[in-house]
Parts: structure tokens; sequence; C-alpha cells
């Protein structure tokens, strides 16, 4: 487990790295030890995805009427959630060995997924702003799904920039692994979901 002082420093250099500052590097522990212990950032994701989960489902129910509240409903079960969330955390991380290996950039495998770990925090606790808005009932369902999707922008492109700087790579690659982080993040959840309807 991650001492506080790492994870806080870890917490500003994600933020720093959020306004382009590539002095967040910095902040990051890349050793081994460091490695492992980004894992643990998911204690802090964890929250705000079960509660997103939840209102997500609703948001849908409330835009789609009762079709869509019936066809949301068989996703409701916790635990396909659950496993869901430990599939996406360990997923992307797996699939970056071989696609690192792909094109000899396993050198800088550990950082970038040490900084993908932790940065994770800052771009979940981010997209969950709509869904508090909408549990506050501070904006409609409708409102807080435009509000997503716009936040969405800042959050892809985020992960795009990490991706490209941490393993000194080309924008093209860069895009690709966002779009495969996506892609897998979306298939692996709605196994882990169809588990337990």
């Amino acid at each position: 487990m991650p001492g506080i002082n790492e994870a806080v420093r870890a917490l500003i250099g994600s933020f720093l790295l959020a306004k382009r500052d590539l002095e967040g590097f910095n902040y990051f522990d890349h050793s081994i030890g460091g490695f492992w212990r980004s894992f643990a950032a998911i204690i802090l994701i964890a929250p705000v995805f079960f509660v997103s989960s939840f209102a997500e489902r609703q948001m849908s129910a409330d835009i789609g009427g009762e079709v869509a509240a019936v066809a949301v409903h068989a996703a409701s079960n916790t635990s396909g959630y659950l496993l869901g969330l430990v599939l996406q955390w360990i997923g992307y991380p797996v699939a970056l060995v071989f696609v690192t290996r792909l094109f000899g950039l396993s050198h800088r495998y550990a950082s970038y997924i040490i900084v993908y770990n932790w940065s994770s925090v800052l771009v979940s606790y981010g997209l969950f702003l709509p869904v508090l808005l909408y549990l506050l009932g501070a904006a409609s369902a409708s409102t807080a799904a435009v509000l997503n999707l716009v936040l969405l922008m800042p959050a892809v492109y985020y992960r795009w920039f990490i991706a490209r700087e941490s393993l000194e790579t080309t924008p093209a690659l860069a895009t690709s692994l966002v779009a495969l982080d996506f892609v897998l993040s979306m298939v692996l959840l709605q196994v882990a979901i169809s588990l337990f309807v």
C-alpha cells in the first residue's frame, strides 16, 4: 500500500500533467515498488465508480422511460460491477505488456502504468461532476449526460497526452492506446455484468 505522502504526490503530479506541465512526472515513484503500489489507486476510484454506475442507470431510465428502466435493471447487480471494475483495472495494463513489447517500448511500460493508474483518480472524479449534479437535483438526466460528453473530451486528451509523453511515442500510437483503453474497458465491463444477469 502506498503511504499518504506518495499518494498525495502522485495526485499532485496528475494535476500538473492535466495542465501539460511535464514536471508532474517527477512527482511519481517510478520504482518497481511504486508500480505495484499504484494499483492501490483503485481504492480512491471505487466509490465514485459505484455511485456513478448506479446514477447512470437511473439517468438512462429517466431519459428513456420504462423500457430503458427495464433494460438497465438487468445490469444493476453490484457483483457484476465489482468484477467489471477489477477487470478494467488489470485488463489494460496486461494488454499494454504486449503492445509495448510489439513497439519496442517495454522500457517505458512501468512508468506509463504508474502515471496512468494515479491519473485515473483525477479522470474518475472529473467525470463524476455531472453525476453529482444529477444526484443533487441540480441537473436533469439529459443535462448531466451532455455535461458528461463535454467533460469526456478533455479527459480523452489527458489520457492521450499521458500516453504520448510517458511512452515517448507518436501521436498516432497514443491515439490508438486511448481507443484500446476505451474499447477494452467497455467490453470487460459488459462481460462482467453479463455473468451476473
